[in-house]
């Protein structure tokens, strides 16, 4: 069994525990209500049936990850009278968890919050590290706050039932963490055959637990995102972009856009080291869209609206070597034609 992840922040301790959801029913406050995927919710209809407390279930996607949606939490924490006493216990995905949390950090200013991700990606990257939000006028995750979680309840069983389509959504995330920030994490996944991504789910506990410990050592040391984090963002300044323009799922699109971000950065001088593209492009070759244009209009109105943009610069992290990388901020103007020139090159 896994050994609990404990971890200091604002509001005091978060408790990331590795166990079956069903013995956290057992220990649940009386003082709670739950948020729910819809999926998960109709999927183990038996467990969450039988729970007394009240039940909002959101049906999640991006076009519901808006200020209406949590207009409508809201007002099912009105109708239930939920005051600061409370624990707000948020069960699914990323997006769930985006969401979830985000209410319950603005509701009285401030909820207890306990969140049970059940997807890969929720596991490894949206439930871990505080980080809340939603999209507005279709920018993704442009409104949000810092609120870290009270605990994180982990049940890898969540894993047996997901749809393999959305359980490697997750593994383009394990991979980022990976090439940024841990070369023996990156090492397990070179084990792996790269080429089994993207139809067997064979992702280890043991690689589920170093990359959340491997995350949390940046989250820790930079809680807000003022400098070391922007690490986490790799990929994601394109990937993003990619992600609206094009409507490919969340990870898919995070692979193609660190692959671009990496030859662009390339290109611009900023990787000496040729194994950081050759491994990358191994590890993430699954992940691979054709579905992207060589012109890179579709996707500029999202990056002029990244929120890493600061005036005419934008934060981007460098790999320099596998497992170190840093922050470089580089001219948007610049890094647009590179990027356009690595678009028009590809195959």
């Amino acid at each position: 069994m896994l050994k609990p992840i404990t971890y200091q922040h604002a509001r005091g301790e978060c408790e990331i525990i590795f166990n079956p959801f069903s013995l956290f029913l057992h220990q649940l406050p009386q003082n709670s209500v739950f948020i729910v995927d819809k999926s998960v919710y109709q999927l183990y209809s038996s467990i969450f049936s039988k729970i007394q407390q009240p039940v909002y279930v959101y049906q999640a996607s991006e076009k519901r990850k808006t200020l209406k949606s949590l207009e409508y939490i809201f007002n099912f924490f009105y109708d239930n009278a939920v005051d600061r006493g409370f624990t707000i216990v948020v069960v699914g995905g990323g997006i769930t968890c985006d969401i979830g949390a985000m209410a319950a950090s603005l509701w009285k200013r401030g909820c207890k919050l306990v969140l049970v991700p059940t997807t890969l990606l929720a596991m490894i990257d949206a439930a871990i590290g505080g980080k809340t939000a939603i999209n507005f006028h279709s920018i993704k995750n442009s409104v949000g706050t810092f609120y870290h979680a009270d605990k994180i309840w982990v049940d890898t069983k969540f894993l047996n039932t997901l749809p393999i389509e959305i359980y490697i959504e997750g593994i383009p995330e394990i991979i980022k963490h990976a090439l940024s920030l841990n070369k023996n994490l990156l090492e397990q996944l070179i084990k792996i055959n790269a080429d089994s991504f993207g139809y067997v789910k064979n992702i280890s506990d043991d690689i589920i637990y170093e990359n959340i410990i491997t995350k949390l050592s940046i989250v820790t040391s930079d809680p807000e995102e003022k400098n070391a984090r922007k690490i986490l963002n790799m990929g994601h300044t394109v990937g993003h972009a990619i992600e609206l323009a094009y409507g490919l799922p969340h990870g898919t699109a995070v692979a193609n856009g660190i692959l671009l971000e990496l030859k662009t950065l390339n290109l611009l001088g900023y990787i000496d080291d040729s194994t950081v593209l050759t491994v990358s492009k191994e590890l993430l070759n699954p992940f691979i869209s054709r579905k992207i244009k060589k012109n890179i209009e579709p996707l500029i109105p999202f990056l002029m609206h990244d929120k890493k943009r600061n005036e005419d610069e934008i934060s981007i992290p460098v790999v320099k070597s596998l497992g170190n990388t840093i922050i470089q901020n580089i001219s948007i103007n610049d890094f647009t034609k590179a990027l356009q020139e690595v678009l028009l090159n590809e195959r």
